[in-house]
């Protein structure tokens, strides 16, 4: 698994947005958690640029941590949105009422998966493995 916090840029920060990527079955998972901006979008296209490179068909950006996302972040995701030309296909799942709307309003919500009908258990990401990614910016 592949992490990145601010508290790697500044360990004195409050708690705040994290992203990490972890393989989950024949998929690659990039977790996207908290307030998400400009100031995170470099962290988000590196593990996105991470993701692509592990060997899965399908990347998937889970957004159920993702409390607010603005138009930097949009534009990390629809800049790596599948191309006729690409292998890889990435989808977004679980976002918020909010974020969805964000995606929405923004055309990107036919990246968004259906919602599963009765989930047999919560999903879960994994205990994280530090693995700093690059400073955002």
């Amino acid at each position: 698994m592949v992490r990145h916090t601010r508290q790697e840029d500044d360990p004195d920060a409050p708690p705040g947005p994290t992203v990490e990527v972890s393989r989950e079955g024949p998929r690659t998972v990039v977790w996207v958690r908290g307030d998400h901006d400009v100031s995170t979008a470099g962290g988000l296209g590196t593990a996105l640029d991470i993701a692509r490179t592990m060997g899965t068909d399908d990347v998937v950006v889970d957004l159920a941590g993702t409390t607010f996302l603005d138009g930097a972040i949009v534009r990390v995701i629809a800049r790596r949105a599948p191309t006729a030309d690409s292998p890889v296909r990435l989808s977004l799942r679980r976002p918020s009422g909010a974020v969805h709307r964000v995606l929405a309003v923004c055309g990107m919500d036919g990246l968004v998966e259906p919602a599963p009908v009765m989930p047999s258990e919560p999903v879960v990401p994994p205990e994280p493995v530090p693995a700093p990614l690059p400073p955002a910016g």
